[in-house]
């Protein structure tokens, strides 16, 4: 079973283009599942599993500045292999929001 979700945001005048993939069900052979974040029609972010895109498994988080329609920052956070990722990701969002 494939799952994918793509979301379009538009923000000032710049439009985010969002589609995730995901591991789940991927027990049933390596079928091929890809991602990507667009601004305005350009990729910024891409990754993929069982695919020719290196696979950024975990939590990815992108800065977008609304205004210029570019990515400011991109950090992931891998959770499944790591056992301080959670706290790592929590930490980051939560400096985010001291800014």
């Amino acid at each position: 079973m494939l799952h994918t979700c793509t979301v379009n945001v538009v923000a000032a005048s710049c439009a985010v283009e969002v589609k995730a993939y995901s591991a789940y069900g991927s027990n049933n052979g390596c079928v091929a599942r890809e991602g990507y974040v667009k601004l305005n029609g350009a990729t910024v972010w891409e990754g993929g599993m069982c695919s020719s895109l290196p696979n950024k498994r975990g939590t990815n988080i992108l800065l977008v500045d609304p205004v210029a329609c570019t990515m400011q920052e991109s950090r992931r956070f891998d959770t499944h292999l790591s056992a301080t990722a959670a706290t790592q990701l929590k930490d980051y969002l939560n400096s985010l929001t001291q800014s």
